[in-house]
């Protein structure tokens, strides 16, 4: 009996169970076609346009206080594909590097090579070991000694070392009665301390450099601090050597990773101190401050070198920045270093946004017209070229890199500088020069949707500032527009600027796509 009614209850529940599967069986299979049918049905997200990319803009600008500058070109025929206030100046950031970039190609042209010459300042008796006179180290402004951005490493101790050598063994000269005279007039007085235009908050950071006549190294002191023991000081190699510059190795070798090593610089800068560790787990911490006082260090190591080679000296290291006060013509020269060619040296300063260079190009290009020209005096030379060529509307800057947050100039200016350039003998140096979007240099990580390759420009990034200025090329990578696209904002912006700038050139680079499709498909008809 008991078996009975198991059986009879097991088959109950078995027909309730498959009786509600067969129920929701459709019901399931029709949720999941509706759902198929609304996926099919949903219209798919429409594309921004430039009237989209303008409205959230002007939105932009009155909520988060924004302001823009844009002026988007035809090279061919010079109509106006969009603009946005383009009349409205800006700083430019690193965009500023394409006015130096202009500049000194129009005074010193592609193939100017700066020279370093080493001398005395007046004919040497071959008889004698004595030299009654200074010695003379006359610089012109070249970024190229043991700049890594151009693939060049010449320890610049070792370049003096040999000149040293030189005015022993091919002079004879064994006693110096006299200075060491520095003469780097080229630059003037305002040179060989942080510039006055840049914002302190950049002091003390590898990219502000000092500028100098004479520089080596990018003007940066480069510590490399390897490990010891744990609980010891770390074991320090710096880069220049030599620089006369006392050192307090406060560093310590810990068991930790990653702790970090800075460089710190007393008042005078006769003094250096390291700090922070370095761990057992590493290889090296690697510290990079500017130079406070490139000039002075810079004399130091020519005059260890000269000590070193045996020489002595009676006089000391003079600077000499005032043109007034510049040593003369050298009597005798004993050594020189000419640099690469300028349009080698641009071509970093561009690619890689490299301010040390764009700092060093501005003051020698100036200096070409007006040898220690003041700050004044280096806009007066810079608003010159631009009346030559009929750009007198253009303000000049006040500094070669963009640093400063003094600078200013509107998309248009920067547009018809693009446009001389480009109508120029250096078109395709130029063309060379700038970063390719998804490629090269500061655009090698950017992508502007179908852009691959086909955007070449100038980054410009700074606090409250981003700046785009260059070209968009065809699909056959010919150049189809001049464009210059210029944000400023309040300080902290979270990348919204850099975002901004790649949602109108994706807009353009799909609408110039777009609108080349009906013409490929007629010649395609007319060839056959």
């Amino acid at each position: 009996m008991t078996d009975r009614r198991t059986r009879w209850l097991y088959g109950l529940t078995l027909l309730i169970v498959v009786t509600a599967m067969l129920t929701a069986a459709p019901d399931a299979q029709g949720a999941s076609r509706k759902s198929r049918t609304r996926r099919r049905a949903a219209a798919p997200k429409p594309e921004l346009t430039t009237a989209d990319w303008l409205a959230r803009t002007q939105s932009a600008e009155q909520k988060l206080h924004e302001r823009w500058s844009v002026l988007v070109r035809d090279i061919a025929t010079s109509a106006v594909v969009f603009s946005y206030c383009p009349e409205q100046r800006l700083i430019p950031a690193s965009n500023r590097k394409i006015a130096t970039f202009a500049l000194a190609l129009d005074l010193l042209g592609p193939d100017h090579q700066f020279r370093t010459e080493f001398g005395l300042s007046t004919p040497h008796n071959p008889n004698s070991a004595h030299f009654h006179g200074n010695l003379i180290l006359r610089a012109s402004g070249d970024p190229s000694l043991d700049n890594p951005y151009l693939n060049i490493k010449l320890n610049p101790a070792t370049l003096f070392q040999e000149w040293a050598k030189k005015l022993r063994d091919e002079e004879g000269i064994a006693y110096v009665h006299g200075d060491l005279v520095i003469d780097a007039s080229d630059f003037g007085v305002e040179q060989d301390a942080y510039p006055s235009v840049w914002d302190r908050r950049h002091r003390e950071n590898s990219y502000a450099v000092v500028p100098s006549a004479l520089a080596v190294s990018q003007n940066l002191m480069s510590a490399t601090v390897q490990p010891s023991r744990v609980g010891r000081a770390g074991i320090v190699e710096l880069n220049p050597a030599g620089l006369g510059v006392s050192t307090i190795n406060h560093t310590v070798t810990t068991s930790r990773s990653n702790p970090g090593v800075s460089i710190t610089f007393n008042a005078d800068a006769s003094e250096m101190t390291l700090s922070g560790g370095v761990s057992v787990r590493d290889n090296a911490e690697v510290a990079s401050v500017p130079m406070p006082k490139p000039l002075e260090m810079i004399g130091g190591v020519m005059r260890q070198a000269i000590e070193d080679a045996g020489i002595r000296m009676t006089g000391t290291v003079r600077v000499v920045c005032d043109p007034a006060q510049q040593p003369g013509s050298i009597g005798k020269l004993i050594a020189w270093r000419e640099s690469p060619t300028l349009n080698e040296i641009l071509a970093p300063m561009m690619l890689h946004s490299n301010n040390f260079i764009a700092e060093q190009v501005w003051r020698a290009a100036a200096a070409r017209v007006r040898r220690g020209a003041s700050l004044e005096g280096v806009r007066e030379i810079e608003l010159g070229v631009y009346k030559r060529h009929g750009l007198a509307w253009i303000q000049p800057g006040y500094d070669g890199c963009g640093l400063s947050t003094m600078d200013r100039i509107s998309a248009r200016e920067l547009v018809a500088l693009m446009d001389m350039l480009y109508n120029s003998p250096n078109r395709d140096l130029l063309l060379d020069c700038l970063p390719v979007a998804g490629e090269s240099g500061t655009l090698r990580h950017r992508s502007y949707g179908r852009g691959e390759g086909r955007v070449i420009a100038k980054t410009g990034t700074l606090d409250g500032a981003s700046a785009l200025t260059g070209f968009v090329l065809t699909r056959q990578h010919e150049p189809k527009y001049v464009f210059s696209i210029i944000g400023n904002a309040n300080r902290n912006t979270d990348g919204r600027l850099s975002t901004r700038i790649t949602d109108l050139l994706t807009i353009l680079i799909r609408d110039l796509d777009n609108a080349e499709k009906p013409r490929t498909r007629q010649l395609a008809s007319n060839q056959r």
